[in-house]
């Protein structure tokens, strides 16, 4: 049976933190935008903890925005900031390549440990190498694959469900993406059982 062609999406992200004049992209949002921003914050208040609220409320409040250089590390950056938590250089490596640590580590995630159980919204977690693979098959035989990567990148968690985490980050999107599009606050998911390489550490923010 004959397939459908392969098709590949990367998410690729560096975390160079530069001090680039902001250039907002999307200084209004669209009105679906601001609904959805205004749902985020209202969940970010059930039992998460001070800090890890205001960290997620700062970032679902930038959705369609971008903040700062629009690297993906300066989300985070500016969201500890925001809630008076302490940020990556006074808890591990600098560095535009380094593994930034955000926190208190929640769990590392790798393709043989995928446990979310203690994993909540306004965690920050830190990618290194990772790659997804996810294959559908059609009921004629036919079949599509996506795969993703995150080489160096950070995002915010905006919540979980089973093997899936939806994160809140920037400087990501699918080929042909402009970069301006994927310099800007966005939401995005990632299955948990799709990862095939690499790892994520996961951070509680902490003062």
């Amino acid at each position: 049976m004959r397939s459908v062609p392969i098709v590949t999406f990367f998410l690729l992200s560096t975390a160079i933190l530069t001090a680039i004049s902001p250039d907002s992209v999307a200084k209004n949002f669209a009105p679906q935008q601001q609904t959805e921003s205004q749902k985020l914050l209202k969940l970010a208040t059930k039992n998460i903890g001070e800090i890890n609220a205001i960290v997620y409320n700062y970032a679902a409040s930038k959705i369609g925005q971008k903040v700062g250089d629009g690297e993906c590390a300066t989300l985070a950056v500016e969201a500890l900031k925001a809630a008076g938590a302490k940020n990556f250089w006074q808890l591990g490596p600098t560095g535009n390549d380094a593994d930034y640590i955000w926190g208190t580590r929640v769990v590392t995630i790798t393709p043989s440990n995928k446990s979310t159980a203690n994993i909540r919204a306004g965690d920050i977690i830190q990618f290194r190498n990772v790659s997804t693979y996810k294959k559908i098959t059609f009921p004629n035989g036919s079949w599509r694959s996506y795969t993703s990567s995150y080489n160096h990148h950070t995002a915010i968690v905006k919540g979980v469900s089973g093997s899936e985490i939806y994160l809140l980050h920037q400087n990501v999107g699918e080929n042909g993406k402009t970069p301006e599009a994927k310099k800007i606050v966005q939401a995005g998911t990632i299955n948990l059982n799709n990862i095939t390489s690499g790892t994520m550490w996961v951070y509680r923010p902490q003062r």
